[in-house]
């Protein structure tokens, strides 16, 4: 998402009119600066999401329905164990959708590409991150059935991709 975010170059005039002194500056599109918003996950972005609308902006996330029933799903499925949604792993600023901790298993639900249009630099660290873990990256239409023999199977530091051919 954030990746998709392009700076616009004012030239030296604009910056002028606007009263600056900078000597360069960036501008950003209406949307590309909503999406900054509301992506932010931090005491200032959540002080911009009350003041734009309400409590009820503090709790919005721009998450999939898909993801949204997974959830639902997951967290009925494994009450017994300690299930977290959008965690960080190991205080690094990667955020995976789902946490399994007893298990350390992380699973993704990563729609049709499977990370195929992120960007690789970021993958590869992403990647890197997860040798400690077990990783479950899934087409969102997956079934269950195939989602918990996955689980059963995945060992640490492999990542095991469930997407259609």
């Amino acid at each position: 998402r954030c990746r998709d975010i392009q700076p616009i170059k004012l030239d030296r005039t604009t910056i002028k009119k606007l009263g600056s002194k900078a000597v360069q500056m960036n501008a950003y599109t209406v949307q590309d600066v909503g999406t900054i918003v509301l992506g932010m996950k931090s005491e200032v972005g959540e002080q911009l999401k009350t003041q734009m609308f309400g409590q009820a902006g503090t709790v919005a996330n721009i998450e999939t329905t898909s993801e949204i029933e997974w959830w639902q799903l997951l967290k009925a499925s494994c009450s017994c164990l300690s299930l977290s949604r959008h965690y960080y792993l190991d205080k690094s600023r990667i955020e995976v959708d789902f946490y399994i901790h007893e298990l350390e298993l992380i699973l993704e639900c990563n729609g049709y590409d499977g990370h195929a249009s992120y960007d690789p630099v970021a993958e590869k660290k992403r990647e890197q991150l997860f040798k400690n873990y077990r990783v479950i990256r899934f087409h969102h239409q997956i079934d269950v059935a195939t989602l918990f023999r996955a689980i059963l199977q995945v060992k640490k530091g492999e990542i095991i991709r469930l997407y259609p051919a």
